[in-house]
């Protein structure tokens, strides 16, 4: 079998990108212009992309650690919480005062259909600088989210120098997850 296949085998899998929080609501039907509605249900949940691939990976059997930005705040706690429930390490992630970005959601019942409404503020990313830090033998694929893409073209390319003359098996297998436009992500796509 390829330790591609059987994650629960292979070194750690690092994800490099965010995570976020969402705040879930739950409605009958959706409210109509200036009309007030009760939700049956609302909650908060971890969320963002590569706190999802963090989850699913887990899921997998995979040996997971999160390389992101973190927040202190109290109110976000529950990010935390459900990371380390899930046994997602975070020790190498750095952390700030500010506040997440979020996401609402509202889910109409009958229907099924959700809104998402983003919050698209700026928040701190990681850098290469915090990324040189990590030692890169202790993992065996790096999946990163195309975002920042100056800081995420130099921690790539220090995988490729620590890969350069390894064989294959010891190799780290890298993943780039785009979700913006292409010619956006060029500079981080000329590396595949």
């Amino acid at each position: 079998m390829s330790h591609l296949c059987a994650p629960s085998v292979m070194k750690a899998v690092l994800c490099v990108g965010c995570t976020e929080v969402a705040y879930v609501t739950n409605v009958e039907r959706f409210p109509e212009k200036g009309s007030r509605v009760q939700c049956q249900s609302a909650f908060m949940q971890r969320n963002g992309r590569t706190s999802n691939v963090c989850t699913a990976l887990r899921l997998l059997g995979a040996r997971v650690e999160l390389f992101g930005m973190l927040s202190r705040l109290g109110t976000f706690r529950m990010v935390l919480d459900d990371l380390r429930r899930r046994d997602i390490v975070i020790s190498n992630c750095s952390w700030t005062d500010e506040s997440p970005k979020f996401s609402t959601i509202i889910r109409e019942r009958r229907t099924g259909t959700c809104t998402v409404v983003r919050c698209t503020k700026a928040f701190p990313y990681v850098t290469a600088r915090e990324f040189e830090k990590l030692d890169l033998s202790l993992y065996g694929w790096v999946h990163f989210e195309a975002r920042s893409a100056r800081e995420t073209v130099l921690m790539m390319r220090r995988i490729l120098d620590h890969n350069n003359g390894l064989a294959q098996e010891d190799r780290i297998v890298v993943s780039l997850l785009v979700y913006d436009a292409l010619e956006d992500n060029l500079d981080l796509l000329s590396l595949f």
